[in-house]
């Protein structure tokens, strides 16, 4: 049997592959078995036109005959377990490693990028990797979103997602080159050279781990592992070798470089770590090669500004650009400089500095992005717009690198009325980058802004927030907007429902109270809309909340609660006619004409003698049997003077009159 489940597994993988390969070709990108056992079974090669476009990455396949014995039931999710062998290596790995588990059956596969589910992992529980003890084939279960469909014709998100993570490691092989002259100790090639460039790099690293380790005191195998850890963006890894290269050789100039461009990348994206932006700085004033002086100020600056230290950091930038950069170092230095007068509140300076960087390098998409970001804190939104499509017209797949540069470039259309567009770019970062809080809140604020004034979202609207709702049921934007588009096509069973699922939650906002209980009353629920009311904490039995209950309970005939949340409602109103209005109907139904006088009585006080209070003061009167000329020659100074008697002086004189 053992053999024969081997065998059946062997026939899953070769036909999952097939259809797989069949899926990529379809769009023309090719998938190729890795012939050296490295533990990934396939890599992708996207291409465009023809031509590669080096959006490469690793595959780890997983076949079956039916895909749902692996789904959750709890959750749209399915599991598999990973050995931790093979998560520990893609733990290590910069070029995107996709789980994919594929159903034959149904020529279709879900898929997952590990790498940043090891992270979060990690993140929570820093033993994640590590064995349990006495386990034999130690494992993870790893989750895979049954919304990542792969199949002919939708491989769309998965697109997306490549394209962001190499766009990504692109940025991070750029920045190196930048912030270290272009460091070239570490060996170039490896034997495969068939492979595409970026999966050479990830192989390289793991090359040079295993000669470094053999190595233990070759300063220079230390320092290529360090050096190319650093430029595929494995900062933490890059960090460790480093140490080590560090205590074989502290007065090595390429190794005091390499470390102090670490030091400060690391120290960039670690919280608490200034101690090792600090040392990046001693290390950076080291270096003293007067051929790249403009080169180490610039650095010291950048070390300054991720210390929030915008005072220093601009008398660095300002000393590089007296040091005669090349012409595209400078633009990036005034573009920095830019970035710390903006810090310092010199907005006018900055766009000056973001103008000049944009004279010596038009193509800059940085300058461009920074100077909107200066105009979107003066809130000329028209302008931020213009200089951001400028940025992601030079910028190199900012769309799939940089989410937060797509989410405030959407925010700058939405501002200036053009939700379309914003929703558009919204929908690109969200395939991309599915956890930006902020993109969500813009899309589903989107969607009421669109909706308002046409249908033709309605249907995907309604879809994306009810799944919002299904992941998180106390998402109030979402349930909010949601109900608001359900009234508008009026779906009254729908629209109910939300309210009332909503009041019954945690923390639910006062507005679904509100408004619920509001249906209710016109639907003549008042014990209803009471209870729905009654929810309310009371930290939010505001005016308008004692004012709304006592309206309800008068129309529910309960009049003396009526008349003690009128009362409470009286407190601090500037206009009190309308409730005192109420009250007095309420004594009057309850036959109370005593207390409806005095209530009359003060209404014509503070309204200068209104008609409407003098006939009902008039009914009232007469049904305690007592003169309304007589009573009304009494109270006629009051309304003048604006000053009310007390009720006890206005009960005596009621009895007085009744009397005679």
């Amino acid at each position: 049997m053992i053999k024969e489940r081997r065998g059946w597994q062997h026939v899953f993988e070769s036909r999952s592959e097939a259809q797989l390969k069949d899926v990529f070709g379809s769009v023309g990108w090719v998938v190729e078995r890795i012939s050296e056992d490295y533990g990934e079974d396939l890599y992708g090669r996207p291409f465009e036109n023809g031509n590669p476009t080096g959006n490469d990455f690793f595959i780890q396949l997983k076949g079956t005959d039916d895909v749902s014995q692996y789904k959750l039931k709890t959750k749209e999710y399915f599991s598999y377990k990973i050995s931790l062998e093979n998560l520990r290596q893609w733990h290590r790995f910069y070029v995107p490693v996709i789980l994919v588990i594929w159903d034959i059956s149904k020529r279709t596969g879900y898929w997952v990028h590990v790498q940043p589910i090891i992270r979060s992992k990690l993140e929570s529980k820093s033993n994640w990797l590590e064995n349990k003890p006495n386990s034999k084939e130690p494992k993870r279960k790893i989750h895979i979103p049954c919304s990542n469909v792969l199949s002919e014709g939708n491989i769309e998100s998965l697109d997306v997602l490549i394209q962001k993570e190499c766009g990504r490691i692109r940025e991070a092989k750029n920045l190196f080159d930048a912030v270290s002259g272009g460091y070239k100790g570490a060996p170039s090639e490896i034997e495969s050279k068939d492979l595409p460039e970026n999966i050479r790099d990830q192989l390289l690293a793991t090359k040079l781990a295993a000669r470094a380790a053999s190595k233990p005191d070759d300063l220079t195998s230390w320092l290529d592992l360090a050096a190319t850890h650093y430029k595929i963006g494995n900062h933490a890894e890059a960090l460790k070798s480093i140490n080590h290269a560090w205590k074989i050789d502290k007065e090595d100039t390429n190794t005091m470089q390499v470390r102090a461009c670490i030091l400060a990348e690391y120290s960039r994206a670690s919280p608490n770590s200034s101690i090792l932006t600090h040392e990046a700085i001693e290390l950076f004033k080291t270096l003293n090669n007067n051929n790249a002086q403009a080169l180490r100020e610039y650095n010291i600056g950048n070390c300054y500004s991720i210390l929030n230290d915008h005072e220093n950091a601009r008398l660095h930038f300002n000393n590089a650009l007296t040091l005669n950069p090349s012409k595209k170092d400078a633009a990036q230095i005034w573009t920095n400089l830019g970035n710390t007068l903006a810090d310092l509140g010199k907005k006018t300076k900055a766009i000056e500095a973001f103008e000049k960087a944009i004279s010596l390098d038009p193509n800059l998409w940085n300058a461009y992005a920074s100077w909107a970001s200066v105009e979107v804190n003066n809130r000329n939104f028209e302008e931020a717009n213009k200089l951001f499509s400028e940025a992601f017209l030079y910028g190199e797949n900012l769309l799939e690198v940089d989410s937060n540069l797509v989410y405030w470039y959407a925010r700058t259309y939405q501002e200036i009325g053009n939700s379309h567009e914003s929703l558009k770019l919204i929908n690109e970062l969200l395939s991309s980058d599915p956890l930006h809080q902020e993109a969500h809140d813009l899309k589903a604020y989107l969607y009421n802004q669109i909706l308002e004034f046409e249908d033709e979202h309605d249907d995907e609207a309604i879809d994306y927030l009810s799944n919002r709702l299904r992941a998180n049921d106390q998402d109030w934007t979402a349930r909010t907007i949601l109900t608001n588009i359900y009234a508008k096509k009026e779906l009254e069973d729908q629209f109910m429902n939300l309210l009332k699922d909503a009041i019954d939650l945690n923390d639910c906002p006062t507005s679904f109270h509100f408004r619920y209980s509001s249906i209710l009353e016109e639907q003549e629920q008042f014990g209803l809309a009471l209870e729905c009311l009654g929810k309310i904490p009371v930290k939010d039995h505001d005016h308008f909340f004692l004012h709304t209950k006592a309206r309800i309970h008068r129309k529910n005939g309960d009049f003396k609660e009526a008349i003690n949340f009128y009362q409470l409602a009286l407190k601090d109103v500037s206009n009190p006619i309308p409730i005192l209005t109420h009250i007095a109907d309420c004594y009057n139904h309850l036959g109370d004409y005593e207390q409806c006088v005095l209530v009359l009585t003060r209404g014509i006080v503070e309204d200068g003698g209104s008609f409407e209070f003098k006939r009902n003061l008039r009914f009232a009167l007469l049904q305690l049997g007592v003169d309304y000329d007589k009573f009304n020659n009494y109270i006629r100074p009051m309304a003048y003077d604006g000053v009310v008697a007390p009720d006890n002086e206005l009960l005596l004189k009621i009895k007085e009159l009744k009397n005679s």
